[in-house]
């Protein structure tokens, strides 16, 4: 088993950790991998874009206020005040 850490060029604080599990890679195996997952990551984060003002949505939209907390003062019948 073979650990290695690339970091992360989009956040230099951040470290990924990469863990083999299965084989034996060599150190050209294992910079291919970092370097793959790297540029997918960096594609990723560049694409991902959120909206300015999020859309609310139909549930959002339909759904009613929810109803006042019950009155406990007035008790459960008309006589009971």
């Amino acid at each position: 088993m073979s650990d290695d850490a690339a970091v992360d060029p989009a956040d230099p604080g951040r470290i990924v950790r990469v863990d083999l599990v299965r084989g034996h890679a060599d150190d050209d195996e294992l910079a291919a991998v970092v370097s793959v997952a790297t540029a997918a990551y960096l594609q990723e984060t560049r694409a991902a874009v959120a909206e300015e003002q999020p859309r609310r949505s139909a549930w959002q939209i339909t759904a009613t206020a929810p109803r006042p907390p019950l009155r406990r003062d007035l008790g459960w019948g008309p006589h009971s005040a």
